[in-house]
């Protein structure tokens, strides 16, 4: 990972900055720091679509306005300074009404990290705890990509750790109607 220069940037100076960059690597604003992101692993990559795939096939109890997407840009609402890019998160679709053209959601209800060897210092340092700052986002989850195991951080538990590393235990978030096993999180991958 790296950073792009040792100035600090805000939303729209960093937009106006990367626009114009076409490459295989993602650019997330990490306090006020272009970060340009190596291309995920395929391991990484399938997990994350696992995820995504598994929290949109929620049951009926799931509000309609809501979904998970892939590489998903979240908008801190008191800091222009940062603005990741979860590996999934569930957000608002009527953003992608009300503002098709924007780069940044700002009502997210869960951010997903897969984490690399390669990310680790910046999931665990900076990203996930700075998504507790989200004023919607009611849980958090790391799915590690090199070892079987997922932590879960959830707003109703005071953000109390769950950790989850056997095949059959049941990750639920109720109010999505979510529940899937760990091994769906990680299935066709060599640690399925």
């Amino acid at each position: 990972m790296e950073a792009l220069t040792h100035l600090s940037y805000d939303e729209h100076a960093f937009i106006e900055l990367t626009s114009p960059v076409v490459d295989d690597h993602q650019w997330e604003l990490i306090d006020g720091i272009p970060l340009r992101r190596p291309a995920r692993s395929i391991r990484h990559q399938m997990i994350a679509q696992n995820a995504e795939r598994q929290l949109n096939t929620c049951s009926a109890s799931k509000p309609d306005h809501i979904g998970a997407l892939f590489a998903t840009g979240l908008r801190h609402p008191n800091d222009t300074r940062f603005r990741p890019i979860a590996d999934v998160a569930i957000v608002d679709l009527n953003e992608v009404i009300e503002n098709g053209n924007d780069y940044y959601f700002d009502r997210c209800f869960l951010a997903l990290e897969v984490i690399s060897s390669d990310s680790l210092d910046l999931d665990e340092q900076i990203k996930l705890p700075r998504y507790r700052e989200l004023p919607l986002c009611n849980h958090i989850i790391a799915a590690d990509s090199e070892y079987f195991r997922v932590r879960h951080w959830a707003r109703s538990r005071g953000w109390a750790e769950t950790a989850y590393d056997r095949p059959d235990d049941l990750i639920t978030l109720p109010e999505f109607g979510f529940s899937c096993r760990l091994k769906d999180l990680y299935a066709r991958t060599d640690l399925a």
